[in-house]
C-alpha cells in the first residue's frame, strides 16, 4: 500500500523524520498563502497530507503586536489560518498535528473526548483555533493528531539534548517539578502517524487522536530518567517551580498530558518514555 504522503512543515523535527525515514514527500510552501500550497499540492499530488507546520515558540508567541511584527501575530497566521488554508486547498485527507496546550492544564491527562477549556497562553489559543479550523466542518475525514513533549534523534535540539549537554559538563540545571506531560520520542510518533496512514479507513469515525508516550511524568522526573539512561549524575538536576524559570514569559499548562487509550485500542503502536530514551541511546 504505497500511498503518496505529502509533508507540510518538512523542515521541522517531525517533518524531517517523516521525509528521511518514511519516504514521505516534502511539500515546501508557506501555509499563510493559499497559492503556495496549491502549487506544491499540484506538483506532489499526495493521497494524504500531514500538516506539521506550526509556530511553536511558546514564549515568543506572547509577543502579539497588532502591526503584524510579533511572533504571536505570525502564530495566528500559521497555526490558525494556515490550518484552514491547508484544509481548503488540499483536496485529500489531512492529518493535522496539534498539542495538549489546547487545554488549560488544570486536570490532565486529557482524552480525545475532553472538553476544551481556555488555553493558558497564546500559543495554545492558536493551536486550538487550528483544530477548530480542521474539524468544522470535518471534510475528507481529516484528523487532528495531538501529541506533546517531543524529543528527537541525536542531532535534535530539545529538552533531552539540553539536559545531557549541561550535566555532561558537570554543570547543574534547574528543572520544573510541577509540569506534567508525556515525553514523546519523535521516531515513535512518526511510526504511529504512518500506522494511521496505512490503516486510514479504520479512522473514518475518528476526528481526534492522541499519539504520545504511554505515561505522564513531570519534567523533573524526566530529567532524572535521562540521567539514568545516559549515565549522568542525577544530583546535578535541581527541582524548581515553573515560576522560578528564567525567560519564561508564557504560562504553561501544569497538569497537561494526553491519554492514549484510544490509539492503543485502534492498534497504533504506543511506547513508554523509557522505550524512547533507550531507542535514542542505541542510535
Amino acid at each position: 500500500n504505497m500511498k503518496r504522503v505529502g509533508i507540510i512543515g518538512h523542515a521541522g523535527n517531525l517533518g524531517k523524520e517523516l521525509v528521511s525515514y518514511w519516504h514521505c514527500i516534502p511539500m515546501p510552501c508557506d501555509i499563510r498563502f493559499e497559492d503556495t500550497i496549491r502549487q506544491t499540492f499540484e506538483e506532489v499530488k499526495p493521497d494524504i497530507v500531514i500538516n506539521c507546520a506550526a509556530i511553536t515558540d511558546v514564549d515568543g508567541c506572547e509577543d502579539y503586536d497588532t502591526d503584524e511584527k510579533g511572533i504571536g501575530r505570525n502564530a495566528v497566521a500559521v497555526n490558525f489560518w494556515g490550518a484552514e488554508n491547508v484544509k481548503k486547498v488540499c483536496i485529500c485527507p489531512v492529518i493535522h498535528i496539534s498539542t495538549d496546550y489546547v487545554f488549560d492544564g488544570k486536570n490532565g491527562a486529557y482524552s480525545e473526548k475532553s472538553k476544551y477549556n481556555e488555553p493558558v497562553n497564546l500559543y495554545g489559543w492558536t493551536k486550538w483555533l487550528g483544530e477548530i479550523a480542521v474539524l468544522t466542518p470535518r471534510i475528507r475525514n481529516g484528523i487532528v493528531v495531538r501529541t506533546t513533549g517531543l524529543f528527537g534523534r541525536m542531532d535534535t535540539e530539545d529538552f533531552v539534548s539540553k539536559i545531557t549537554s549541561t550535566v555532561s559538563k558537570g554543570e547543574s540545571i534547574g528543572v520544573v517539578k510541577n509540569l506534567e506531560g508525556n515525553q514523546t520520542y519523535i521516531p515513535f510518533l512518526a511510526k504511529g502517524l504512518m500506522y494511521v496512514v496505512d490503516h486510514f479507513d479504520k479512522f473514518a469515525e475518528t476526528s481526534i487522536l492522541h499519539i504520545a508516550s504511554k505515561e505522564i511524568i513531570s519534567r523533573y522526573e524526566f530529567a532524572l530518567m535521562i540521567c539514568s539512561v545516559f549515565n549522568h549524575d542525577k544530583s546535578l538536576i535541581i527541582p524548581v517551580n515553573s515560576s522560578d524559570v528564567d525567560g519564561w514569559v508564557a504560562k504553561r499548562p501544569v497538569k497537561g498530558g494526553l491519554q492514549t487509550k484510544l490509539a492503543r485500542k485502534m492498534g497504533v503502536p504506543i511506547y513508554s518514555i523509557l522505550d524512547g530514551l533507550e531507542a535514542l541511546k542505541s542510535e
